[in-house]
């Protein structure tokens, strides 16, 4: 379990994010979907400043345990659930809104959600966090994205693509 808890945190590692954030967001311009690329861009660079401002206000040191991979910095809330439910829980809102089809919906939805969930799960299996700090990454995670939805919907932004 060692190897894939490391290679599934390193998928939320804040390079990888970043890179995947870049691809989308270029696919999504490509395909002239600035609405979309906007929304992505905002959560990603808004909601993950906020959580790094978060995390230098309340200064939690990480567990005292033999971490599984290198962690700097402090432990709550935890940046890599944080991110990953940023991510890809905009891009399940925007495969809600861009893709056409219910099956392939839910499939890249609840893939996009599942690897959120293992992502904050495999910070508390290398010992980096504590539960808590993931709770509180996944939650501050989950109100950003529900605000900024809200915000895109109504401003009439976001649109669902006919079936």
């Amino acid at each position: 379990m060692d190897t894939v808890s490391i290679a599934i945190t390193s998928i939320g590692n804040p390079y990888s994010i970043m890179t995947l954030t870049t691809i989308v967001t270029l696919g999504l311009l490509g395909f002239k979907q600035w609405s979309a690329a906007s929304f992505l861009v905002i959560n990603m660079v808004l909601f993950s400043t906020l959580n790094h401002f978060i995390k230098m206000s309340v200064q939690r040191p990480r567990p005292p345990f033999h971490h599984l991979v290198y962690a700097g910095g402090y432990s709550f809330p935890s940046g890599h659930a944080s991110g990953a439910l940023l991510f890809f829980g905009t891009l399940s809102i925007l495969v809600y809104y861009l893709i056409r089809q219910r099956v392939w919906r839910k499939i890249a939805i609840g893939t996009c959600l599942i690897l959120a969930l293992c992502i904050g799960l495999s910070r508390i299996y290398v010992l980096v966090h504590y539960p808590n700090d993931v709770l509180a990454g996944f939650l501050l995670a989950t109100a950003c994205l529900g605000g900024s939805w809200y915000c895109f919907i109504h401003f009439k932004l976001l649109h669902l693509k006919e079936s």
